[in-house]
């Protein structure tokens, strides 16, 4: 085949036929055109063949183009009047959308009123179902206006409550503005019904309070809940008032009763006004009892319902601070009478038959009381206390000034000493009186803060007096020196024992140094004045006197010496001590006695002294042994040994020792007169013992050696 046709062929063969079966450039259009060719005897691929295919070609393609356009034309036309009915739906389109869009906005603004008027239906039921509820507790009802206007009762209190919960609700209004003016007249309201609710109550309370005035008094709980329920400050105050006059007329009359009468099985009071301790006690028992009672009484009509407890139905905590005040208030009216019949009564029972420990025990007694009572009165001012207080300060007032004149008394005419030199029958009954009052301080049940106020004046006003009463008393004596001093010790002694059986001794501590200071400024003085005499007596004070001369003469002219003697003396006495088992430390260190201003001294000292000056200019003249001194030779200073050694054995069994009532003191002046004794006696024995004394041996001069007349003395 041509190649040329062939590629034709080809490209006719390739051609999409796909959009169209039919017409031009169809399958059918194509195999009809091949048709005509083989028709027209196209086997040759010459040029006229090709031109008549050509002419074929285009002829069919123009009459294909002429059908095309006849096809078109009525296509035109059908197009044409689509298109005009596509303008009239057009228009027929906007009409009706224009018509949608206005239907869509009355719909819009119908939903929207729809809506507003739904909500408001719903804003409106929401408040007309509040406006019921409102109405509704807020209204008060005929039953409970009624109930109003009768006598306190339940449905009274019930009606009294409902009204208060409405006056309390309506405080909420007052928060919105738009609603204030609603809630200023629901209160309004309410307050005239709860001011006529509070006068009903009120009156009805005044009016039944009568009943107080029995002695154990009933109330109708309507009572107490009608007080619970008064809200009104002034009328509940008021009618506390009532019943606290009423109840302070039965008290009083109790009161007499008791003091008269009797109670059941009780004797009365005044039965034992003859006991002045027991008459105040039985009075101070009886006001205690009757305040517990009326306080248990007042508490629980003040306690509110409900409010009670387990096993305290007065429970004081579960009252507001307001019922608290009025409590403590009431109680002060109802008792208010009788405390001031109980001072009275008290100042009768002191002034008339008590006695100084009587009242004492009286001021303790109230002052437990006044604790007790205290405990139960809340109250800081409290009138009662104050009473009970002002009558336990009286009490120490009267008992202080009768101890003062007690005391002016005796110090005016101050008791003289016995032989015996023991406290006189004046001091001893002082001192018996102040073992009684310590016996009460001990007994009494008063705490200790409390004792010691109490102790105070009797410290100021009994015990520096009285030990002055016995200072003035040794002074108008004519007894010696010692005597004195002993029969001041005694006192002081039986002082101190009393002061000291108390159990509470740091109260008393500033007057114990005192007395234990005064006891042993006392016994210095005994002690010396017995010491000095026994060694004058003997010679052997002289002895001590002239060898501490000696030791000043021979320092000031041979320190050496001096020196030297002394560190042998104390070898000395080293030796001697060890030797008997004994060590000087054992002895009480006391300075070595000096002659009395009163006794006169030794003849030999002015000698000595006098000489002085011409032996500090001339050794030669002066002596260099202690034998060669005036009043120190042999046959003195053995003679005195031989004094002391006779009164040894008797030396601290001294007569005016005895006298001591104290067995310690007594013992304890022989140790300390012992003791000088031993340290005088041990001196001179070392003195002696030394080469540079010029004595022969000791022995001949001295039977005993120091540790011996330690041994000897006991001490």
């Amino acid at each position: 085949m041509n190649p040329t046709l062939s590629k034709k062929i080809a490209k006719v063969v390739s051609t999409d036929i796909a959009p169209s079966q039919h017409g031009p450039g169809s399958v059918a259009d194509v195999g009809s055109m091949l048709n005509g060719v083989w028709e027209m005897g196209y086997t040759s691929n010459s040029l006229s063949n090709r031109r008549e295919l050509r002419s074929l070609v285009e002829r069919r393609e123009l009459d294909n183009l002429r059908d095309f356009l006849t096809s078109y034309e009525s296509l035109l036309q059908l197009v044409e009047s689509v298109r005009t009915d596509v303008v009239a739906l057009r228009k027929d389109t906007s009409s009706v959308v224009n018509s949608l869009n206005q239907s869509q906005q009355l719909s819009a603004q119908l939903l929207s009123n729809a809506n507003s008027l739904r909500m408001h239906k719903v804003y409106y039921e929401g408040c007309s179902s509040i406006l019921e509820a409102f109405l509704v507790e807020c209204k008060l009802s005929q039953e409970t206006l009624a109930a109003l206007r009768s006598e306190p009762s339940p449905r009274f209190f019930e009606g009294l409550r409902h009204v208060k919960q409405i006056s309390n609700d309506s405080k909420v209004l007052l928060k919105f503005h738009e609603k204030r003016l609603l809630g200023i007249e629901i209160a309004e309201m309410m307050y005239r019904h709860i001011s006529s609710a509070n006068m009903t109550i009120a009156k009805w309370i005044r009016s039944h309070s009568q009943a107080f005035l029995l002695e154990s008094p009933t109330y109708d709980p309507v009572f107490r809940e009608s007080l619970h329920e008064l809200t009104d400050p002034a009328m509940l105050e008021g009618c506390l008032s009532d019943i606290s006059s009423q109840r302070n007329r039965a008290i009083l009359k109790s009161f007499h009763v008791a003091l008269t009468v009797g109670t059941g099985s009780t004797k009365p009071i005044e039965i034992n006004a003859h006991d002045p301790l027991r008459y105040v006690g039985d009075m101070l028992g009886w006001l205690h009892q009757a305040i517990a009672s009326e306080y248990e009484l007042i508490c629980s009509l003040l306690t509110p319902p409900g409010a009670e407890t387990e096993h305290n139905v007065t429970d004081y905590s579960t009252l507001s601070v307001e019922l608290q005040k009025l409590c403590d208030k009431s109680i002060e009216a109802i008792m208010e009478n009788v405390v001031m019949q109980f001072k009275v009564r008290l100042e009768q029972a002191i002034e008339h038959q008590a006695g100084n420990v009587v009242i004492f025990r009286m001021a303790n007694l109230i002052d437990f009381y006044c604790n007790k009572i205290s405990t139960l009165l809340h109250s800081p001012e409290s009138h009662f206390i104050a009473v009970l207080h002002q009558c336990q300060v009286d009490t120490l007032n009267k008992f202080t000034t009768s101890i003062s004149n007690l005391m002016d008394k005796v110090l005016g005419s101050p008791p003289s000493p016995p032989l015996d030199l023991v406290p006189p029958l004046v001091i001893r009954e002082l001192i018996s009186l102040l073992s009684e009052l310590i016996k009460s301080f001990n007994s009494s049940l008063t705490m200790s803060s409390t004792q010691q106020l109490e102790i105070a004046p009797l410290l100021d006003s009994f015990i520096q007096p009285l030990l002055k009463v016995c200072t003035m008393s040794a002074a108008l004596s004519k007894f010696d020196e010692s005597s004195v001093s002993v029969y001041v010790i005694n006192c002081a002694f039986s002082i101190q024992t009393a002061v000291m059986s108390t159990k509470h001794q740091d109260v008393w501590s500033v007057s114990l140094e005192m007395l234990q200071a005064q006891i042993d400024a006392n016994m210095d003085s005994i002690v010396h004045l017995q010491s000095l005499g026994i060694l004058s007596d003997c010679g052997i004070l002289s002895l001590v006197s002239t060898i501490s001369r000696y030791h000043s003469h021979v320092q000031k002219l041979q320190p050496d010496l001096a020196q030297s003697t002394s560190s042998t003396q104390s070898d000395s006495t080293q030796t001697t001590t060890t030797g008997d088992n004994h060590t000087s430390a054992s002895a009480p260190t006391s300075p070595v006695l000096s002659p009395s201003p009163t006794q006169p001294a030794p003849t030999s000292s002015p000698t000595v002294e006098s000489s002085a000056p011409t032996q500090s200019k001339t050794s030669t003249t002066t002596p260099s042994l202690l034998c060669e001194w005036p009043g120190m030779d042999f046959d003195t200073v053995h003679g005195a040994i031989l004094l002391f050694e006779g009164v040894l054995h008797d030396a601290v069994m001294l007569p005016v020792l005895e006298r001591i009532i104290s067995s310690e003191l007594r013992i304890a002046a022989r140790e300390r007169i012992g003791s000088i004794l031993v340290q005088h006696y041990t001196t001179l024995y070392n003195t002696l013992s030394t080469p540079s004394s010029g004595y022969p041996d000791v022995s001949l001069l001295c039977q005993y050696t120091p540790a011996q007349v330690k041994m000897v003395l006991g001490c």
